[in-house]
C-alpha cells in the first residue's frame, strides 16, 4: 500500500498527482503505475523518487508518500503515526501476490495437521493489518 500521513491531505491515487513519492524495485513500481494507469493518472506528474530505509524524509514531509507492506515496514510506521491515510492498489483493482506458500506432497501426507496450521495462521496473520471492505 501507499502510506502518507494525514497533514498531506493526500487519501487517494489522484492526491499524488505533483506529489513526490518513494518507490523501490521493481515489484512496487509495478503496482503503483498499474494502479495509476487503471484510474488514468498520469504517472509522469507524480515525483518518483529512489526508496530509503530511511523513513525521517517521509516524516518530516520531504517526501509526500511511500510504499509499506502490511507485515513489515508499516508496522514501524504506525507506532510512530497510528493516524496515516493508507492507499490500497486492491481498493481499484490491482491485486498482487503478497505471500507464497509451498510444500511437499510428503509433507501434506504426514502432516496434514501442521499443514493445516501453517495455512491458517498466516492467513491469520495478515488480518492484523487488514481493514474493512469499502
Amino acid at each position: 500500500m501507499v502510506v502518507t500521513l494525514p497533514s498531506s491531505g493526500i487519501t487517494k491515487p489522484a492526491d499524488l498527482i505533483g506529489r513526490t513519492i518513494n518507490i523501490g524495485g521493481t515489484d512496487g513500481l509495478v503496482q503503483f503505475t498499474a494502479m495509476m494507469s487503471k484510474l488514468n493518472l498520469d504517472i509522469n506528474k507524480v515525483n518518483i523518487t529512489p526508496y530509503s530505509y530511511d523513513l525521517q524524509p517521509f516524516y518530516n514531509g520531504q517526501i509526500d508518500a511511500t510504499p509499506a507492506v502490511a507485515a513489515g515496514s508499516l508496522i514501524g510506521i504506525l507506532k510512530q503515526h497510528p493516524d496515516v491515510n493508507l492507499i490500497w492498489a486492491e481498493d481499484y483493482g490491482i491485486y498482487f501476490y503478497a505471500d507464497t506458500l509451498f510444500t511437499t506432497d510428503q509433507m501434506i501426507a504426514e502432516k496434514p495437521d501442521l499443514c493445516i496450521k501453517l495455512v491458517t495462521g498466516n492467513l491469520k496473520g495478515g488480518a492484523v493489518c487488514s481493514r474493512e471492505p469499502g
